[in-house]
């Protein structure tokens, strides 16, 4: 990932005296000597990364439970249920026959806008989920929302409390954007802090720990509505416009991690920061990040 690769101007905004290394995979070795004079810090990508990284070393994850809640989202609908959340999500059917259209219908497990299908009637349902990407996998149905400006909240947390956070807004609803040949246009945004509150409330009861990123709306009256959260670092902040977001995101990150990231009293670090927030973390002297 280009953004994130040991040349990228992004690491001397971070500190000027880290060294990174990336690795294609959580099982290769990192050099014994590189690990013994410096203090390492893993910073997982993706889900997979995260789940088999290695734990001799310190970073900022979620623990299993955490990362398997919201790395599938039948999983999640389930957790948003147990949690009394369901006010603060689109309603999941229980079946297609169940379903008011249009709806959503989703994969569990797949990302980045993958296996997410809008679809009008019944039968369009029904020929979605025999075919691939569908067929033969878990998925759910869910209830189309309707608003005008989509909302992608990147935090950093620490035991359940969102300790730094950036806001971009797209001017248009994604799913409906998608095979138009329209470009996404993406802007810098707030949340208030009441909803920032109350997307933690979806985070706290997990004890969650690392980067996440959250797809959401809110209307005119600021009630809020969580699509999902993603428990990694999120595409749209590897942007080469976003790199002093990058920065600000990666320091709180390395300044949080631990080996065994124990329960601890952390103090937030610049809402909606577009600068970096600890610029100069001179004793952090090695970044790992694990690629795709």
């Amino acid at each position: 990932m280009t953004a994130l690769a040991p040349a990228s101007p992004v690491w001397n905004a971070v500190s000027r005296r880290c060294k990174v290394l990336q690795v294609k995979s959580p099982k290769t070795k990192l050099p014994l000597l590189a690990t013994l004079t410096r203090r390492t810090v893993v910073i997982p990508l993706m889900e997979d990364h995260i789940a088999q990284r290695p734990v001799q070393y310190a970073a900022l994850a979620p623990t299993p439970e955490a990362l398997e809640t919201l790395g599938d989202k039948a999983r999640f609908a389930d957790y948003v249920r147990r949690q009394g959340l369901e006010n603060g999500c689109p309603a999941t059917y229980e079946s297609i026959d169940e379903a008011e259209f249009p709806c959503v219908i989703k994969r569990t497990n797949l990302n980045t806008g993958m296996g997410i299908e809008v679809v009008s009637s019944r039968e369009e349902a029904m020929g979605l989920v025999a075919a691939p990407p569908f067929a033969g996998h878990r998925w759910i149905i869910q209830e189309k929302v309707f608003f005008q400006v989509e909302y992608v909240v990147h935090c950093v947390c620490v035991d359940g409390r969102i300790v730094w956070h950036v806001v971009y807004a797209y001017d248009a609803q994604r799913l409906e954007m998608r095979g138009t040949g329209r470009a996404l246009k993406l802007r810098a945004a707030t949340i208030p802090a009441h909803l920032l509150a109350k997307l933690e409330a979806f985070l706290a009861p997990l004890n969650y720990s690392g980067p996440c990123n959250c797809d959401c709306t809110w209307d005119d009256e600021e009630r809020l509505m969580v699509f999902e959260i993603n428990p990694r670092l999120g595409g749209s902040l590897m942007l080469p416009r976003h790199a002093a977001d990058l920065a600000a995101c990666l320091s709180v990150i390395i300044e949080h991690a631990s080996v065994s990231c124990p329960s601890r009293r952390v103090e937030a670090h610049g809402m909606d920061a577009t600068v970096p927030a600890l610029a100069q973390v001179e004793r952090v002297e090695r970044e790992t990040a694990l690629s795709r």
